[in-house]
């Protein structure tokens, strides 16, 4: 006789597996969206579910709206909140958005990479593009010579004069706080566009180096170091850089009448914008706000 038993046990687990399968497959498939309509209806609001039935089925209506229900899903918030407070717990990343320096500052990931990327007159830029006829002239739109030189052109046939002013982001004016050391800025992707555009008669103010030497004279920080925006002595050096570039024009009167201006000091509480895009759940208890003296301006 053959004892089947064997055979039969392993029968019966393959297909309590497959159950298992089938089941938790259909609890994500149908759970979550019934778990979230219900959550939505209890709100007042009509369940985004129900939208789906009633949105026209185009590639741009049906993308749109599996976008808003990524937003909306409130388990994906907080499975997506609690992932990045333990990857940051663990690892110290700070997200897709933010990369923790030296001191406790934080910068924008953006701004890092963009250093780190080839320049518009780097053949790899163009990677994935392609040229396009634009006046006649084979042109690729990637290129922001482009664009810019066709809005100084048309400012110019009406008497306006376009000034560019690329603002330099916290990592191209204090690498040292990203690295731990100091970099050269001869190669930097602004400094190559300012360039570009001299030579094409775009008028520009150069607000990289500018910042760079005031940095090494100033005895306060030009940058809020949880923040992506200037502090206030980073705010009067690009103010010093750009009224010298427009009194030099010489439509542009000088003759204003400065005492009819006053400035007061006044503290201020900045919570830096760089720690809310973390999206941390911790991150008020992590990162404090920054207090700096800022001078008002007043009338």
């Amino acid at each position: 006789m053959t004892d089947n038993s064997g055979n039969q046990g392993t029968e019966r687990g393959g297909r309590a597996l497959e159950w298992t399968i089938i089941g938790s497959l259909l609890a994500v498939v149908i759970g979550i969206p019934a778990y979230q309509a219900i959550r939505e209806a209890q709100t007042g609001n009509v369940p985004h579910l129900f939208r789906l039935f009633t949105t026209k089925p185009t590639k741009q209506a049906l993308h749109a709206w599996d976008q808003e229900n990524r937003d909306r899903s409130s388990i994906a918030k907080a499975v997506r909140s609690n992932s990045l407070q333990l990857q940051y717990d663990w690892f110290g990343d700070a997200g897709a958005k933010a990369i923790e320096g030296t001191d406790n500052w934080l910068f924008y990931r953006p701004d890092v990479e963009y250093l780190m990327q080839p320049t518009f007159t780097d053949e790899r830029f163009y990677l994935g593009s392609f040229d396009t006829v634009v006046a006649g002239k084979r042109q690729n739109l990637r290129n922001p010579l482009v664009a810019i030189r066709d809005v100084n052109d048309q400012l110019a046939k009406r008497g306006i004069k376009l000034i560019v002013v690329p603002i330099p982001g916290k990592p191209s004016i204090y690498p040292a706080k990203l690295s731990g050391s100091d970099i050269a800025i001869e190669n930097s992707p602004t400094l190559v566009l300012l360039d570009s555009l001299r030579q094409s008669g775009v008028a520009t103010v150069d607000l990289v180096h500018a910042l760079r030497a005031a940095r090494e004279k100033a005895p306060v920080d030009l940058y809020l170091h949880r923040d992506t925006h200037w502090a206030p002595a980073g705010l009067a050096v690009a103010a010093d850089e750009i009224s010298k570039a427009l009194l030099a024009i010489p439509e542009i009167p000088s003759n204003s009448n400065p005492s009819r201006y006053g400035a007061k000091d006044t503290t201020i509480e900045r919570w830096g914008d760089i720690c809310e895009m973390t999206s941390l759940p911790n991150r008020r208890s992590i990162w404090k706000t920054e207090s700096v003296v800022a001078s008002q301006v007043r009338d």
